[in-house]
């Protein structure tokens, strides 16, 4: 399985290519943005870990994991998704939202390195609400801060155009109630 060693590098047995991120195998799935040596992270410039719990969960639901991080020296945002009991919020809301409210201001306004730690569902809007923020981008653009990696932790990992219903298999288990509102 993957450990985490404290240049941020990842081992594992298994790995596979995944656009310019690298995917380990295992319960939690590391993905990194590659960073060239003079920008690799130093553990005295540990990132911000943004932690996104799943469908059902309210943002509480990562209080302990948030409390032990905090313990170990890192700082931590939690982020409660916006559909949760909200149904005729979509992916696409929960993504904005996690971009506007928690990301731009960390990685923009702030110049902070973050990783996100998506949980189940999560790895949906999650995966969505990086785009243009790795670290390697904006290494290239001349700007501070950005995504360093991707944490899934019995997630979704979807690739570009994915559904949610392709990846449960196409259809919805019995205990799903469809979102009228979202699915026409």
């Amino acid at each position: 399985m993957a450990s985490v060693k404290g240049d941020w590098k990842m081992e594992a047995e298994m790995n596979a290519s995944f656009g310019s991120a690298t995917v380990f195998a295992g319960i939690l799935t590391f993905v990194t943005f590659p960073l060239s040596g003079a920008s690799r992270i130093r553990m005295n410039a540990l990132p911000t870990i943004v932690l996104v719990p799943g469908a059902f969960h309210q943002a509480s639901a990562m209080d302990l994991l948030s409390f032990q991080l905090k313990e170990a020296g890192y700082s931590t945002r939690t982020f409660g998704l916006v559909t949760v009991d909200h149904p005729r919020l979509t992916v696409q809301d929960d993504a904005f939202a996690l971009a506007g409210d928690v990301l731009l201001p960390l990685i923009e306004q702030q110049g902070k390195d973050v990783v996100l730690y998506l949980h189940s569902y999560a790895g949906f809007p999650g995966s969505a609400a990086i785009k243009g923020l790795s670290k390697t981008e904006r290494l290239a653009a001349g700007e501070q801060g950005g995504v360093l990696g991707l944490i899934f932790q019995s997630a979704f990992i979807p690739k570009p155009g994915d559904t949610l219903l392709q990846m449960i298999g196409g259809n919805y288990a019995p205990w799903h109630d469809p979102n009228v509102f979202t699915t026409r």
